[in-house]
C-alpha cells in the first residue's frame, strides 16, 4: 500500500468524510499467497479513526492514511529463493 499524510496548512481543524475499505478485512491471498496488509486511517498523534463516516482532525494534528496492499498469488516456496529474499528486504512481503 501507500502512505498519505494530510494536514491543514495553517493548522486549523478539519473534517474528513471517510469511505475506506479493506481496513478490517484485507485482501486475501490466492493459491497459497499471503493476505495483503490491511489499510489504516489514524491521526499523526496516534489515535485510530474509523474507515467510514465524518470525523474530525483536530487543530495541529494530521491525517495519516495507509492504503491496503493486495493479496499474494501462489506460495513463496514455489518461487526463486533470491526473489523471495529481495521481496522481504524491500518490504513487499513478510
Amino acid at each position: 500500500g501507500q502512505s498519505i499524510e494530510i494536514g491543514h496548512r495553517e493548522g486549523h481543524p478539519f473534517y474528513i468524510y471517510a469511505a475506506l475499505d479493506r481496513i478490517e478485512n484485507p485482501a486475501r491471498g490466492r493459491f497459497g499467497g499471503e493476505n495483503g496488509a490491511p489499510g489504516k486511517v489514524a491521526l499523526k498523534s496516534g489515535r485510530s479513526l474509523k474507515g467510514k463516516g465524518k470525523q474530525l482532525v483536530p487543530a495541529g494534528d494530521r491525517l495519516v492514511v495507509e492504503t491496503p496492499g493486495g493479496g499474494g498469488y501462489g506460495s513463496a516456496a514455489d518461487r526463486d529463493a533470491g526473489s523471495v529474499t529481495a521481496d522481504r528486504q524491500n518490504g513487499l512481503t513478510k
